[in-house]
């Protein structure tokens, strides 16, 4: 349930046999515990437990079990990390996907609200270079959690924030979040401890009344009303940059507006309304009417621009192609179509693109009959060959977007042919540029500047941007120099916005204009850098011990057998740690578990001793073959052979990560 049904893309349902059968088998539980419920009392809400908005789906679904009749609604759970809080239904959104879950509530369970609580998450990441690169941007994305969660109906949000940061395992996965303090021990206020003192005060007694509708998707004015005298909050922000508002109130209305750290100004309505400057950061505004209309004005994105090392690659009319053919090559974009296809769908289209003044315009083309993708992205792509010089660390192109919340993925070359695309390794979690880096989410000219692959001389040790990237037919390191061989463009003719499913008002043609490397050094842009990439540390060829050989030559017992290797429950199927089952042997003591990525047993590490059989095994490497071999030892001292090898491969299927 953590992927996207094919009901909200035009596409059927289909559930395999596994899929089935695991909802039966939960469903047979849900049902047991509702009867326990209902015999000790009749009138208690009964939630799903927490989880995914996708969880109750197929329990709502099926309408003709009478038990189920009785679910009121769900625990929301949603760890957003890095996400922009209004970013589309892929791998980048977690809050959305509570459309999903109102959507079916209101087919299946017309003229009914549901109750819906938030018991865990928002969890917003810690600040890092990968996430967040301020307090301040942390804090507003933890707010704009907070207000679209708000109007999808959840008022009790039991869990928006954590006291302190997280400083364990779970912290460094960022799994863990952010809290309002620092780490301990010294337990330093972060922004965000009186931004969401701000958020708190002002939407404590405060219903969701409806958004207002501003002419594009780059503005949200989302209005509240006090459920103790029914006056009105609106609360305005643009998810990039800044923009410039005008609130048409009537001559002479006082507005009063609070920042984000609760300071207040009070503004005298004239004939031109009142004028604001919106941010990231959510303001507060009180004093407007229902009749109050909100107008867009400029957008503002001065805060991404080039760095001080930077190049020009050329225009992207002079360097883009379209593809040949209807689509363009449906079978070799399939690496970028395929990358996580439970999550995120990406269907071609026929689009037009065409060199302008400005610059590549890029737009589908939606005639008669054109399937509707609805929650998903159409694409086209476009090819052509731009050599990157030296050693990049970020590409970044001009962009003129609608805000659709499309977006643009490289697909690039090393110097060995590996190549590298920009959706993130295929079937890993949340590695698809979950800051929204690459996305029109913005009006106007705006510089998406997305983090490239890398890995630094001597050791190869992975650049922090390489976890945004899947790498195809290679060793997974960056060879310089790269060259961008494949530009995909999607649009998104609908999106979510705030909590239901819109056309975008102002669809048009996207626009790229230039395309940027930018560098941290001006010593990275030439020759001299990538001769210093290829360095690498002197690692002597060393024979490897033929481990296994010589515990076959020392055991005298006859051996056990390896059954099987599985993943633990639950939050522990990171593919890192495994339940080994054996055959147990009347008189062992201790069975010492073996483990080597060599059929052949060379190099096999004692990678744990355990007692019996079905113990957890941590210590292993995710998706990687690797062979398994135990011996066991007897109360007298006597030894087993070992068993003959057992391959297993445990794939990383936590996707809280």
């Amino acid at each position: 349930t953590h992927g996207v049904p094919g009901i909200f893309f035009g596409e059927p349902w289909e559930r395999t046999p596994a899929e089935t059968n695991h909802y039966e088998y939960l469903k047979f539980q849900v049902k047991n515990y509702i009867r326990a419920i209902r015999k000790a009392d009749k009138d208690v809400k009964i939630l799903l437990p927490w989880g995914d908005p996708g969880i109750p789906i197929p329990f709502l679904m099926d309408t003709d079990d009478r038990d189920l009749a009785e679910i009121a609604g769900m625990c929301y759970d949603g760890p957003p990390f890095g996400r922009l809080p209004e970013a589309q239904i892929s791998q980048n959104t977690v809050l959305h996907r509570m459309f999903l879950f109102n959507e079916t509530w209101r087919k299946y369970r017309p003229g009914k609200e549901p109750l819906v609580i938030s018991v865990e998450g928002p969890h917003v990441a810690p600040l890092s270079p990968a996430y967040f690169d301020s307090e301040d941007r942390r804090a507003a994305h933890n707010a704009r959690f907070c207000l679209i969660l708000a109007a999808y109906g959840v008022s009790k949000q039991l869990s928006a924030v954590e006291i302190a940061d997280c400083g364990d395992y779970w912290g460094e996965e960022q799994y863990g979040g952010a809290g309002l303090l620092g780490r301990l021990p010294e337990l330093n206020p972060h922004v965000m401890c009186s931004t969401f003192a701000t958020l708190v005060r002002h939407l404590r007694h405060m219903v969701f009344d409806g958004w207002d509708e501003t002419g594009t998707r780059a503005i949200y004015s989302l209005r509240f009303r006090d459920a103790r005298d029914n006056s009105l909050l609106r609360v305005l922000w643009t998810p990039v940059g800044k923009r410039a508002v005008r609130l048409a109130a009537p001559d002479g209305a006082e507005i009063d507006i609070y920042d984000p750290m609760d300071n207040m100004s009070s503004l005298v309505a004239d004939g031109k309304g009142v004028p604001l400057t919106i941010g990231p950061m959510p303001v507060w505004v009180y004093g407007t009417t229902a009749e109050t209309t909100v107008i867009a004005g400029a957008p503002d994105h001065s805060d991404s621009a080039l760095g001080p090392c930077s190049l020009r690659l050329g225009a992207a009319k002079d360097l883009l192609r379209q593809s040949p053919g209807l689509f363009g090559g449906k079978t070799s974009d399939r690496d970028y179509t395929e990358t996580f296809l439970s999550m995120c769908r990406r269907f071609p289209a026929d689009f037009d693109v065409a060199a302008t003044e400005e610059g590549l315009s890029v737009h589908p083309r939606l005639g008669p009959g054109a399937p509707d993708r609805a929650v998903m992205p159409i694409y086209t792509a476009l090819h052509c060959n731009v050599p990157i010089p030296g050693v990049p660390e970020k590409i970044s192109a001009s962009v003129k977007g609608c805000c659709d919340w499309g977006r643009i993925v490289y697909e690039l070359s090393d110097a060995k042919g590996e190549r590298w695309i920009s959706t993130g390794q295929k079937d890993y979690y949340n590695c698809d540029d979950q800051g929204a880096r690459s996305y029109f989410c913005h009006d106007g000219w705006r510089l998406l500047r997305l983090g490239l692959p890398g890995n630094l001389p001597y050791d190869c040790y992975r650049t922090s941007s390489s976890c945004w990237w899947g790498a195809y037919d290679g060793d997974g390191i960056v060879d310089y120099p790269l060259t961008i061989r494949k530009v995909y463009v999607e649009r998104r003719p609908k999106t979510i916005y705030v909590n239901s499913l819109e056309p975008v008002p102002n669809f048009a043609p996207i626009v790229i204009g230039d395309l940027y490397a930018e560098y941290g050094r001006a010593e990275d842009m030439g020759d001299s850098a990538v001769i210093l990439s290829r360095l690498r540390q002197d690692i002597p060829a060393t024979e490897l011990p033929d481990t296994i050989a010589e515990l076959d030559a020392a055991g005298v017992l006859p051996p056990t057998e390896m059954l099987s290797v599985r993943h633990p429950d639950i939050q522990d199927i990171d593919g890192r740690k495994g339940i080994f089952a054996f055959r147990e042997i009347d008189g062992a003591t201790r069975y010492d578990i073996y483990v080597s990525t060599r059929k052949d047993g060379r190099g096999a590490l004692l990678l744990k001793s355990v007692k019996k059989s079905g113990e957890r095994v941590d210590g292993l490497r995710a998706n990687t073959r690797t062979y398994v071999w135990v011996v066991y030892q007897t109360t007298d001292g006597g030894k087993s052979k070992p068993s003959r090898a057992f391959d297993f491969e445990l794939k990383d299927l936590f996707s809280n990560k």
